[in-house]
């Protein structure tokens, strides 16, 4: 039904802009085509269970994006229209008393974002995100429909701030996510930012190059099977590192990012959760610290 509402929306902005004097719904593919714009790479290594535990747990997880529309030459009404295609594989390397009956999940998520831009600077983005989760051997809710909705606010040349909210049905368990983020300048070679619950500290080093610190939440859910049946299988993890920038753009070129980072898993827990989302999770794991590091390459647009 959620689908169905925001397909209408866009039907309706589309027969709204017919109706006027000057088209107002364009379409363009990226100038690259239909090519991977960005990769990643990150993983964990083994990480002993905590409280005389009898697991070890690891992670290595591979990911790519596929642009559908070129967010710059693309709009209905205003707004700028940007789709993409998300992949993730994850492997993890689970032994002892976490048993998984699969230790390969699977990811594919096709955000479709309406983006409008005032001539103040502040922002406003709806978006809507089918995603699949799953290990492959469990079908059952497995398939999410998130949708989302932020505003950014442009306060000044150096500070700006978002708030938002996400809801996902099923892959969360309060069904609804509160999002905050900001970005801030207190100096000039100094950029301090809070975004996708990543907190960093960004140092200019040259026209090129950046390099700071970071603290974040990485991990993920995803619909599994095990030996007591469907389970949603979260994991969540607090990072601390270090973390670099290096941008190989060209002139008139927006983005042609090179990061990479290094650091530690300070707390990692995984957990496995009935379908309903109450209560406490059916088995819970927690781990101790371990080396974390990612690399990766964005050369979107």
């Amino acid at each position: 039904m959620k689908s169905y509402v925001f397909s209408v929306m866009l039907a309706s902005l589309a027969v709204a802009g017919a109706q006027g004097m000057e088209p107002t719904w364009r379409y363009e593919l990226p100038e690259t085509g239909l090519v991977p714009s960005a990769f990643s790479y990150d993983f964990t290594t083994s990480m002993r269970e905590r409280h005389g535990g009898e697991s070890h747990f690891a992670m290595h997880e591979v990911s790519l994006t596929v642009p559908f529309a070129d967010p710059r030459r693309s709009s209905v009404r205003g707004w700028n229209i940007n789709a993409e295609l998300n992949t993730a594989i994850t492997f993890v390397d689970a032994e002892g008393s976490l048993n998984l009956e699969s230790d390969t999940l699977y990811k594919l998520s096709l955000p479709v974002s309406l983006i409008r831009t005032t001539a103040e600077g502040h922002r406003y983005i709806i978006a809507a995100s089918p995603t699949l989760a799953s290990d492959l051997e469990c079908a059952e809710r497995c398939f999410d429909l998130g949708l989302f909705g932020a505003y950014t606010r442009k306060v000044s040349e150096t500070f700006n701030f978002s708030v938002g909210l996400a809801v996902y049905p099923r892959f969360a368990r309060q069904g609804v996510i509160p999002l905050f983020g900001f970005e801030w300048k207190p100096v000039e070679d100094w950029t301090i930012r809070l975004k996708h619950y990543r907190l960093s500290a960004m140092k200019s080093l040259s026209e090129r190059l950046s390099a700071g610190a970071f603290l974040g939440a990485e991990g993920g859910i995803w619909a599994v099977d095990t030996a007591r049946g469907s389970r949603m299988l979260s994991v969540r993890s607090l990072v601390m590192g270090v973390t670099g920038e290096y941008d190989f753009s060209e002139p008139g070129q927006r983005k042609r990012i090179i990061t990479a980072s290094l650091g530690s898993t300070l707390a990692t827990s995984v957990r496995f959760h009935e379908w309903s989302g109450d209560g406490d999770a059916d088995e819970a794991h927690h781990y101790r610290p371990g080396l974390y590091a990612s690399f990766g390459v964005d050369f979107r647009f």
